[in-house]
């Protein structure tokens, strides 16, 4: 909590600054490469939380492990047993508690795990589960993830004080995902039915409140409010009314990925002729930017780097987002985004 208390203090303070001082600078971001720029290695950027720390899901060859990313120093986790050689995972918290799955040495069959200091615990899996897969961890260490059945049905599940539950689900729902989990215990997530149609979905202390048919959600806040797309719109769903957020151009789509507390939502548009940029959404009236325009004309990055999604923010305003360097062509990298102004 003191942890999560600074950061949002300090948040503030960044955020203050920034509205006083518009007239006289602008909000301008550098880049930091994540990954390596070996081809036959895959990063996937999973977590970032407000310390700035990122979970990484890694992939080469055979081998698929999770890592701990802190100022460029890269810490593989490692699984449930010592030679694990699939952890798939790497949400995490601002306490650096890391949610994630691997084999369990006990059942055989994955399941999930919380990782801290150097340490795995083992989270219970459902009766008759044959794979378990912990995805999304909030600052008070609830877990939430999929339990697949013996029929290959996926359901949500929640681990509150070690204990499992499967989560409720829409009438004829075949694949369930948790998407986020936040402070107060709220889940949300996509229900798929038997015609593949998508829907929001959203659980308040283990009971469904609430169902967005023809919905996808990506991403949800402290506050409560949800992000994602419907009908190739990026859309924000607060206080039980959705909104659908503005376009740069006309004729494209879009998807908004994340929001912060603060209500910064970054995502991306698609534009009519088919080209895929990153975005971001703020103020009251959730305008938005093109967020290759706001890279600092300083950083040697930017005459190489087209940032394509913006995928998550943070309290603190810094942002994760894929993008392709000209110099590397036909490979997507992911990059952090640091405000500065």
């Amino acid at each position: 909590m003191i942890r999560w208390s600074i950061s949002a203090l300090v948040s503030s303070v960044l955020l203050l600054i920034c509205s006083s001082s518009v007239a006289q600078a602008t909000i301008t971001y550098t880049l930091t490469k994540i990954g390596t720029n070996d081809s036959t290695t895959s990063t996937f950027v999973i977590g970032l939380n407000d310390e700035g720390n990122l979970g990484l899901t890694v992939s080469s060859g055979n081998n698929t492990g999770v890592y701990l990313w802190h100022h460029g120093q890269m810490t593989n986790i490692g699984g449930l047993t010592p030679s694990a050689t699939f952890v798939e995972g790497g949400a995490l918290n601002d306490l650096v508690q890391v949610a994630a799955s691997s084999l369990s040495p006990t059942t055989k069959n994955f399941a999930g795990f919380v990782w801290q200091s150097g340490h795995a615990r083992e989270l219970p899996s459902p009766a008759n589960s044959t794979a378990v897969f912990a995805s999304e961890i909030n600052l008070f260490g609830e877990v939430a993830g999929q339990a697949f059945d013996q029929n290959f049905v996926s359901h949500a599940v929640m681990w509150n004080h070690g204990q499992a539950t499967i989560l409720p689900e829409i009438p004829d729902s075949q694949f369930t995902q948790p998407i986020a989990i936040n402070l107060q215990g709220e889940i949300v997530g996509v229900c798929y039915d038997v015609n593949d149609s998508p829907s929001t979905v959203i659980w308040r202390k283990g009971v469904l409140t609430m169902a967005l048919t023809g919905t996808m959600p990506n991403g949800l806040n402290d506050v409560g409010q949800i992000v994602g797309f419907a009908n190739g719109a990026p859309f924000i769903w607060e206080a039980k009314t959705m909104t659908v957020l503005p376009l740069i151009g006309t004729g494209g789509e879009g998807s908004a990925q994340s929001i912060n507390d603060w209500g910064q939502i970054v995502g991306s548009e698609t534009t009519s002729a088919g080209v895929t940029e990153a975005v971001m959404w703020q103020g009251s009236g959730n305008s938005v930017v093109n967020l290759n325009t706001l890279i600092s004309k300083s950083d040697p990055l930017r005459p190489y780097v087209t940032l394509a999604e913006g995928t998550k923010i943070n309290n603190l305003g810094q942002i994760v987002a894929t993008g392709n360097d000209s110099r590397i062509p036909g490979f997507q990298q992911y990059y952090l985004l640091t405000p500065h102004l």
